[in-house]
């Protein structure tokens, strides 16, 4: 069994909404036939392109690039370690690390 690619997360996502390619395509700004033509050329969009369909499909970058489910707070978080220094993102790695597992913080 192979590993799900980002392409498949969000060709899934695409077949998943009710909306036809044409009618996704046109709303993220990329031309009536954009979907359609990826999909019969084997073609993967760049990163801007994937921005676009990720807004209109209302789905997350991160979930379609990497397949981690992430909330608004989870990607804040993210965002907000990637402005500090290496030294300071190994400091709360090693603060996150200390953490008892999620589990045992819900029954504190």
């Amino acid at each position: 069994m192979s590993e799900t690619t980002w392409r498949d997360r969000l060709l899934s996502l695409i077949d998943a909404d009710e909306r036809s390619d044409r009618a996704l395509s046109t709303a993220a700004g990329l031309g009536p036939n954009y979907i359609q033509q990826m999909r019969d050329r084997g073609t993967s969009p760049n990163i801007t392109q994937t921005e676009k369909l990720c807004a209109v499909l209302g789905v997350s970058l991160i979930y379609v690039l990497t397949g981690m489910q992430m909330d608004r707070e989870g990607e804040e978080f993210l965002a907000l370690a990637a402005t500090r220094s290496p030294e300071e993102r190994r400091h709360l790695l090693e603060l996150l690390r200390l953490m008892p597992p999620p589990s045992k913080l819900e029954q504190s």
